[in-house]
């Protein structure tokens, strides 16, 4: 029996025309997918790219930090608490936080509010900020409130030393220079240097106009 052209020699056309097709899709399909896959990627690369950029600045804090950066300085400016509330209007700051909590503590320490300074010098703490000059500033006020004269004296002239001026830093370091005893009359100079800065920029503080006396009555320039 023949066999019909569309089987002859054993094979029908159909597969005879899959297997073109196999033959000659590497040579079709192969670039249609590199350039899908490309495609694919890139996708996903810009929309990362543009995912990972930062929002656009508002000024919102580029103004709050100026503001706290006047306060060190011990310029006109609102107090701690009013700049917590735009603060927290204004989330997320990041680093500019850190002065703030630390201006935050040295306010309590003028008031008194020792618990609260030492709440904001763990703050810093735990924002591994405890070296930035603002959180010593904080520290020292705090040790000096304490006590703690000559680690006081350290954290502050750190801090004054980094360049901070508000009046409390002087202040407080005149009253640790006094606490921490005789060392007598060369120490008195630096305490009045101190305590005349701090008062001219504000009244002085009892603990400040005592320390004042004592250093006066040491002072080599006394009649």
């Amino acid at each position: 029996m023949r066999l019909a052209p569309a089987y002859a020699g054993g094979v029908s056309r159909f597969e005879q025309s899959h297997r073109r097709m196999l033959a000659i899709g590497p040579y079709l399909y192969g670039p249609t997918h590199a350039l899908l896959l490309g495609w694919a990627l890139l996708v996903l690369i810009v929309g990362g790219v543009v995912a990972s950029w930062p929002a656009a600045p508002d000024g919102r804090g580029p103004a709050l930090e100026d503001e706290l950066d006047q306060a060190w300085r011990g310029a006109a400016a609102p107090g701690a608490a009013a700049l917590r509330a735009r603060f927290d209007e204004a989330r997320p700051l990041g680093p500019v936080e850190a002065k703030l909590l630390a201006l935050e503590g040295l306010e309590a320490v003028a008031r008194g509010d020792l618990e609260a300074a030492r709440a904001r010098v763990a703050d810093l703490d735990a924002r591994r900020v405890a070296t930035s000059p603002h959180a010593r500033a904080l520290r020292g006020a705090l040790l000096a409130a304490e006590g703690d004269a000559w680690e006081a004296i350290d954290e502050l002239s750190r801090a004054i030393d980094a360049g901070l001026t508000h009046p409390d830093l002087r202040g407080w370091r005149g009253v640790a220079l006094v606490a921490a005893g005789p060392g007598a009359r060369d120490r008195a100079r630096e305490v009045l240097v101190d305590l005349k800065a701090a008062a001219a920029a504000r009244p002085l503080r009892p603990a400040e106009a005592e320390a004042l006396a004592r250093a006066s009555a040491a002072s080599p320039e006394r009649p």
